[in-house]
């Protein structure tokens, strides 16, 4: 699949999410930009994107809820006519102690991570499968195979999404394929020090930390570079696995 002209919906643009949206607008797609509370960072990048040239429009919607998920993809439709690429970044990302998590911590990151991801590739599949395919990429993390403490319910959501990933390609085989980016440190959360990231650093193969276009080519390879990869997980974290 070639990107131009093509109609692309990327859930969470707030921070890597506008770097895929900028580096698949340049190759000709149309973006829709999803928010749900970040409306400032959605508009600026759509601004941004349409002084350049490029089709785009921002939708909001809290994905753990269908109504408003129908909602979403009905927009893109109404706006670019199709959906030929989803890629699910959206995610809630908070720590939480083991012996202070509660029923509402599970509810929320299983609700956002994994149940949105699936009630976002629900709505855009039926469009996809109407006009003959697509492409639909998630996101999980490298560190479910090795998880760190705090983050029990962020780690069994984005492992469900793994699971998902695999019954997502044997589903919607064969015009559809469904690929799986597990991001390393490529963005740093706000407040690291100098010393906690050459730390993470020094733990990856390549002794640095990455970016978020390594994300972004990422993606961009998976909808252009073949058609032939489904099922697949694709590890952006410097060998940080094999460290």
């Amino acid at each position: 699949m070639k990107l131009k002209n093509k109609s692309v919906l990327i859930t969470g643009t707030k921070r890597v999410g506008q770097v895929v949206a900028k580096i698949l607008a340049k190759s000709g797609a149309n973006i829709a930009a999803h928010y749900n509370t970040s409306s400032k960072e959605a508009e600026s990048l759509v601004t941004e994107l349409r002084a350049q040239g490029t089709n785009a429009i921002s939708v909001k919607a809290d994905i753990s809820k269908s109504a408003e998920v129908e909602n979403m993809v009905e927009r893109v439709v109404e706006e670019f006519g199709s959906i030929d690429v989803l890629i699910t970044m959206a995610s809630y990302f908070k720590p939480v102690k083991y012996d202070e998590i509660t029923e509402e911590d599970w509810d929320r990151q299983i609700s956002i991570d994994l149940k949105g991801t699936w009630l976002c590739v629900q709505a855009a599949s039926k469009v996809m499968l109407k006009d003959g395919g697509g492409k639909i990429i998630t996101f999980s993390d490298w560190a479910v195979d090795r998880p760190y403490k705090n983050f029990l319910p962020y780690f069994v959501a984005k492992g469900g999404i793994r699971a998902m990933t695999k019954a997502l390609a044997v589903e919607l085989a064969p015009s559809i394929q469904v690929n799986c980016i597990l991001p390393g440190p490529v963005l740093l959360p706000e407040g690291y020090s100098e010393e906690k990231t050459k730390k993470i650093a020094e733990s990856t193969l390549v002794k640095r930390i990455g970016s978020p276009d390594d994300i972004a080519e990422t993606v961009k390879f998976l909808v252009e570079g073949s058609d032939f990869i489904t099922g697949a997980f694709i590890p952006v974290e410097g060998g940080r696995l094999l460290a």
